[in-house]
């Protein structure tokens, strides 16, 4: 999180805008900071919850049968 307060900063002083914008770029950064690690935890519980039923660990780096 404090990489992106120190992002948020330098955004801030190249392109100078209201306290109202700062509060709104914070949120979206945290918004999509929070998405991106939940998504990893599901992927790794996902993958947990396969290995237990099949007795096999998912290979994420095959293309998918399903695309």
């Amino acid at each position: 999180m404090t990489g992106l307060f120190f992002a948020q900063r330098v955004l801030h002083k190249r392109i100078p805008y209201p306290l109202k914008w700062n509060l709104l770029v914070s949120i979206v950064s945290s918004s999509v900071f929070s998405y991106s690690v939940t998504r990893w935890e599901t992927m790794k519980c996902s993958d947990l919850w396969l290995f237990l039923e099949t007795g096999n660990v998912p290979d994420r780096n095959s293309p998918s049968k399903y695309l």
